[in-house]
């Protein structure tokens, strides 16, 4: 698990939080109502947020210097009033990480307070119901319960469930959610966001299923010459303080947002250093210009006719009712296994096992790679099936070095015994030891066996190998060598079975076994072990045209 975020896991995390808000930004869009349609909520917090975390070229690693950069990067990207206030979230995030090189849960969770504090900031007349009580709320319940919390997996889980709940009780706090029938569309923004983050860290992907644009210019049609300005425009820009100008030392924040009030509405402000940050709805937006040109000069500038937005607005509320976590289940008994070959993953799957580390034979996966799937889960005990020889000693390495669990290696050396132990895993099992006992008896009944092209000449075990030639591997003993695949696999099982007496013989078949091959395979267990119980199957794996299992 995850105790400590330094300056690139913050940046990933943020960009993991975009791409979850963009998978969701049609719902969002949809829920968008307050306080007039000013563009779409969800696309305007994405374009804020994605374009800034790619913008981000830090080579720092501390999580004070990346955020300070991710808040000044959105300062410049940020559209809509949602836009702004979230680069406002992110600029307080940042205030309350300054001067930190990790983060700790309690360190980021006094963070989110700043973070709500500066979005709160930088409106001018706050409403309740919004985004703002939904950032409010949960970093006021993150910093009351970050002592319960022994992990970033863990703080997010909870702020989580906090944001659903303080979302699903936004309209009873704002009468126009209400009467729309839907939750606040920044809000959902935010939890989206959230959402993201916490996927990410569990290893969950993040799949862009809905449809995502940047707003398109005006359609003419929907504004002619017998139209009415109803809402004004939505203007907003940076505006760069400049020496040259008479008045640049005259420019207050709270002064020029009193003025502003007197020619729009829906006032967001922020200054950062020497540029300033200004969103309003205005009717007349010359007078808003020609003041402050007095200051500085505009470096973004973007201006949008709201009544035509107004008529291409479409309200649905298709924000879940109810919270789904993330977070996996707990369970006594979780199964980790080293796989190769997709068809072979899905095997595993259908039989149980929790998490998959994809590797093997010319592919062997580290310690490291063992501990982040034991991350993702929540169990008492992790039973590793390593499946390779090679594998055993980095799974005992994880296994040793990791304590949110108790981690126990099955020493399986191949993919046959590891799914027969797994098949037959108890998930009743009265304790840990019952179990291994259980799936290791399993393992021990599987002689494992393999068919593959030969890459030099060899003499090895008394069988005589040409390159290119088919070898039958059993056991890591080779006992034959044939011209073709499905003759290497006949001599082998026949050589299995008269010398072990098994009767259950599997096949699984790799990417380069022909489909002629393996049907010839077929054909001849049928015409000469007609009593044995034989069945072939995809496995998909590279390196072997077949892996056999003889129980």
């Amino acid at each position: 698990m995850t105790d400590r975020i330094d300056g690139q896991l913050f940046i990933q995390l943020a960009s993991q939080g975009s791409a979850n808000l963009k998978a969701n930004v049609k719902t969002v869009n949809e829920l968008n109502v307050f306080p007039i349609p000013d563009g779409d909520t969800g696309t305007n917090m994405t374009m804020t947020l994605e374009q800034a975390a790619i913008a981000v070229k830090c080579d720092q690693n501390s999580i004070s210097a990346v955020s300070r950069a991710l808040a000044h990067k959105m300062l410049y990207t940020a559209r809509g009033n949602s836009g702004v206030i979230l680069s406002q979230f992110f600029r307080g995030l940042a205030s309350g990480l300054e001067g930190l090189d990790t983060a700790g849960v309690q360190q980021f969770s006094y963070a989110l307070v700043k973070a709500s504090e500066a979005a709160y900031s930088a409106v001018n007349a706050p409403v309740e119901g919004t985004i703002l009580t939904v950032a409010r709320e949960i970093a006021e319940y993150a910093l009351s319960r970050s002592g319960e919390c022994s992990s970033f997996e863990d703080l997010l889980e909870l702020i989580l469930k906090k944001a659903h709940e303080s979302l699903i009780k936004t309209p009873e706090l704002l009468p126009v959610l209400k009467a729309a029938g839907v939750v606040d569309s920044g809000g959902a923004g935010l939890f989206y966001i959230f959402e993201g983050m916490q996927k990410y860290l569990l290893g969950r992907p993040i799949e862009i299923s809905e449809e995502f644009a940047a707003p398109s210019s005006a359609v003419a049609a929907n504004f002619d010459e017998n139209s009415e300005l109803v809402f004004g425009y939505c203007t907003e820009f940076v505006l760069q303080l400049l020496n040259s100008k008479p008045r640049r030392h005259e420019f207050d924040l709270e002064k020029a947002r009193e003025y502003l009030s007197g020619f729009g509405d829906s006032i967001d402000m922020f200054s950062e250093g020497t540029a300033v940050k200004i969103h309003i709805h205005t009717k007349t937006p010359a007078p808003v210009i020609e003041y402050l040109q007095q200051f500085g000069e505009f470096v973004t500038f973007k201006m949008e006719n709201m009544t035509v937005q107004h008529t291409q607005t479409h309200i649905a509320n298709n924000f879940s009712g109810e919270y789904v976590s993330n977070m996996p289940a707990h369970k006594k008994y979780a199964f980790v296994a080293v796989v190769l070959g997709d068809g072979m993953e899905n095997l595993y799957v259908s039989a149980g096992v929790d998490q998959i580390v994809r590797g093997g034979q010319t592919m062997n996966p580290s310690a490291m790679d063992f501990v982040k799937v034991f991350d993702k889960i929540n169990a008492d005990h992790i039973i590793v099936l390593p499946n390779n020889s090679n594998v055993i000693m980095a799974a005992v390495q994880a296994a040793e070095c990791y304590e949110r669990s108790d981690v126990r290696v099955l020493r399986t050396t191949s993919m046959c015994q590891g799914y027969s132990a797994l098949v037959l895993a108890d998930p009743n099992a009265p304790d840990i030891d019952t179990q291994l006992s259980i799936m290791q008896e399993s393992a021990k009944q599987v002689v494992s066996a393999e068919v593959t092209q030969a890459i030099r000449d060899s003499d090895i075990d008394g069988v005589k190998i040409e390159k290119g030639d088919y070898i039958a591997i059993c056991e890591h003993r080779i006992v034959a060598s044939e011209k073709t695949p499905d003759k290497a696999a006949e001599t082998l099982i026949d050589k299995v079975l008269a010398e072990t007496g098994k009767d259950v013989v599997t096949v699984f078949y790799g990417k380069k076994a022909s489909v002629n091959a393996y049907t010839k395979l077929s054909d001849y267990m049928h015409a000469n072990h007609h009593s044995v119980d034989f069945g072939i199957v995809y496995g998909g794996q590279e390196t072997y045209e077949y892996i056999i299992s003889l129980e």
